[in-house]
């Protein structure tokens, strides 16, 4: 027996290995406290399912709730701006040369059309753009006819569509004789729009009953943010954030009545200890004591028997704005935006943590700005020209030629507007800028901030005005403070005079070293002028020592010479033999 066998807490049984579970990925476990939706569903069927709601409550919460409404002022500030997406035409020669005068020609067109673009006159382009960036941010979608051959000056206009008319339940499958409609777009095997299955007028309207119209894709602009693969139609963009923006508003509704009710209560009647309501002088003084009113500044006297107290006050309560704070931030990030812009709250901001967090949202209200430029404002342009070539409304050229289109989007200044512009001038003299795109980026027109530039100069020069001061006066020296001592000035003098004394000997020693260092400099220069001649060649002399060649004895030899004859005693050759 071991050792090991007597110890009281030796197990009986040997342990049994336990079978191993597999892990797995957290994030596609679900338990009481984790709820996912595990439905792997199309774009198509989930918005099939949800488009309808989601809209209803998007245009709820904009009419509603207070930072659904500071959101849609935000996309109209940020997305388009006061000036809105100014636009300038870029047309060029051959060698690259601006031609002013059709440029401005072009723009002095579009601005004419811009006075009022839509079919029912109603909108400017300015106005046209803030609708459209409102009405995508509420709906998640904005759909825009192109109106070809309008009676106006240019023969377009421009169309806006409510997106309920888009009936998302009009859908049908592919056949041989048709395509397929997705949600009330028609589109061909690639998933290309060819039609939008649009209806007459808006379901709820008063008016006769709706037709179902069939409108081809080149009269539709159907602009929508793209946030999923082959999705057909657009999402409100506050839909992550949604019920967090409903569940505030309903806390700030029921906090504000609890606090409106207990400020309204002014105290609770109650009866004394000891005291038994029959034995009251009046039976009905409790029934009549129920409610006091305190209109007017007054409190009426309690019978015998009956007391007051009154409760504290419990709300608002002292964590609600901390804890609204907390939600607002997650609803910020939901929307896009930054606490400080959507709350309007600078109270716990810094210079830094407002700076980067305006670097952040400036980055998206940029990528904003250049989606709504490729959805909206290129599209409707390139209609706009060829329509106005053929009007004759811009001068003739071919269409290639004429469409060069830049637009300028907004910008945003700093807090200190003096070191913006010294960056912006740095940069241009830097050459990392132009006056095109720093203008442009301000939403103004270079060529026309140059010109305004020159009048000014040629009038200010007319009326011999002076704009700047190319020189500015030095600033005086101070005068010396009243009261001084007498005496302040002598010693002033003497310490003038030793500063002037020693300025003067350190300038006789300086013009000394500068006298001898000239004086080397001139030895220098006379040697380095005066004429350089050859050198006489060197003669050299070369000893060659005797040279004594050992040559051996000359031999002495003979040589015998033999002649060789054939058979024939013809000769055939000779034999030479040497012999010393």
């Amino acid at each position: 027996m071991k050792f090991r066998d007597l110890l009281p807490w030796k197990r009986s049984e040997e342990p049994q290995a336990r079978p191993m579970k597999a892990r797995g990925y957290a994030g596609a476990q679900l338990s009481r406290l984790v709820d996912f939706s595990t439905v792997l569903e199309s774009a198509h069927r989930a918005r099939l399912r949800d488009l309808a709601k989601l809209r209803a409550h998007s245009r709820d919460l904009s009419a509603n709730n207070v930072y659904a409404k500071r959101f849609l002022e935000l996309v109209s500030t940020h997305l388009v701006g006061p000036d809105g997406i100014a636009f300038e035409s870029e047309i060029a020669g051959n060698l690259g040369k601006p031609k002013e005068a059709l440029n401005d020609q072009v723009e002095a067109a579009w601005d004419e059309w811009g006075q009022a673009c839509t079919t029912d006159g109603r909108l400017s382009w300015l106005e046209f753009q803030h609708l459209v960036a409102e009405t995508a941010a509420v709906d998640g979608e904005v759909l825009i006819r192109k109106v070809r051959g309008y009676p106006n000056a240019f023969g377009f206009a421009l169309e806006l569509i409510d997106a309920d008319r888009l009936d998302h339940r009009v859908n049908a499958p592919r056949t041989r004789t048709s395509n397929r409609v997705v949600m009330g777009v028609e589109m061909d095997d690639w998933g290309r729009r060819v039609a939008f299955h649009v209806w007459s007028s808006h379901p709820t309207d008063f008016e006769a009953s709706p037709v179902l119209t069939r409108i081809p894709a080149e009269e539709i602009l159907h602009v929508y943010a793209e946030d999923r693969v082959r999705a057909t139609r657009g999402l409100p963009w506050s839909t992550a954030c949604m019920v967090q923006m409903n569940m505030l508003g309903r806390l700030w509704t029921s906090e504000l009545a609890a606090a409106n009710h207990e400020a309204d209560r002014l105290g609770i009647i109650r009866t004394q200890a000891g005291v038994d309501v029959d034995q009251l002088v009046d039976s009905d003084t409790v029934t009549n004591a129920n409610e006091i009113s305190s209109e007017g500044a007054q409190f009426l006297g309690l019978d015998p028997g009956l007391d007051v107290i009154f409760p504290q006050n419990q709300h608002p309560n002292g964590a609600f704005p901390e804890f609204s704070r907390f939600l607002l931030k997650g609803i910020s990030a939901g929307l896009g935006v930054s606490y400080h812009s959507l709350a309007g709250d600078v109270s716990d901001a810094n210079y830094s943590s407002a700076r980067v967090a305006l670097l952040d949202e400036r980055d998206s209200w940029r990528k904003r700005q250049a989606w709504f430029i490729r959805n909206v404002c290129d599209p409707i342009f390139r209609d706009w020209l060829r329509l106005a070539l053929l009007a004759g409304k811009v001068p003739q050229m071919p269409f290639e030629k004429a469409c060069f289109p830049a637009w300028w989007p907004r910008s945003w200044d700093w807090v200190d507007p003096e070191k913006d512009a010294k960056a912006s001038l740095l940069a241009i003299q830097g050459g990392l800028s132009t006056h095109q795109q720093d203008l442009g980026a301000r939403g103004q027109d270079w060529r026309e901030v140059f010109r305004q530039l020159a009048e000014e100069k040629a009038l200010a020069e007319e009326l011999g005005l002076v704009l700047t001061d190319p020189k500015p006066k030095p600033a005086a020296p101070p005068e010396p403070a009243a009261g001084t001592d007498a005496a302040q000035p002598a010693a002033d003098a003497a310490t003038k005079a030793a500063a002037e004394a020693q300025t003067r000997h350190q300038a006789e020693l300086a013009d000394a070293r500068m006298g001898a260092m000239g004086q080397r400099l001139e030895d220098m220069a006379a040697r380095l002028a005066a004429p350089v001649l050859p050198a006489p060649a060197p003669e050299v002399r070369v000893e060659v020592p005797p040279l004594t060649v050992n040559m051996p004895a000359p031999r002495s030899s003979s040589k015998r010479v033999e002649i060789v004859r054939d058979a024939d005693g013809r000769l055939v050759g000779a034999l030479v033999h040497e012999e010393v």
